[in-house]
C-alpha cells in the first residue's frame, strides 16, 4: 500500500472533518422529519450511519498519532461536542428504525 504524504493526510482530515460536519448538523432536520421517511429510508441511513462512525474513528486515530494539524485538532474538539449533543437524537431515530 501507497504512503500518503503529510499533505495527504492533511487533506483527507479535512475532508473527512467537513463530510462530519455536514452530517452531524443534519441530525435535527433528519429528526423532523424522521416521520416522513419511509421505512427502506430509515433502514437505509440507518445501514449507512456506520460509514460516518468510520471516519470519525480515522480521524481519533490522526489525533492520537499526532498528524492532525492544530487547527485540525480544534475543528475535531469543536465536531466532539456536536456529535455528543446530536448522539442522543440519532440514537431516539435508531431505536424507531
Amino acid at each position: 500500500m501507497a504512503q500518503m504524504t503529510a499533505s495527504t493526510i492533511a487533506q483527507r482530515a479535512d475532508d473527512f472533518l467537513s463530510y462530519l460536519d455536514e452530517e452531524w448538523a443534519a441530525i435535527p432536520s433528519v429528526a423532523a422529519s424522521w416521520e416522513s421517511w419511509s421505512p427502506e429510508d430509515r433502514y437505509d441511513f440507518w445501514v449507512e450511519w456506520p460509514i460516518r462512525e468510520e471516519r470519525l474513528d480515522e480521524l481519533e486515530r490522526l489525533r492520537c498519532e499526532g498528524q492532525l494539524t492544530p487547527s485540525q485538532g480544534k475543528h475535531l474538539a469543536e465536531l466532539r461536542l456536536l456529535i455528543a449533543t446530536h448522539r442522543p437524537v440519532l440514537e431516539q431515530l435508531f431505536a424507531q428504525a
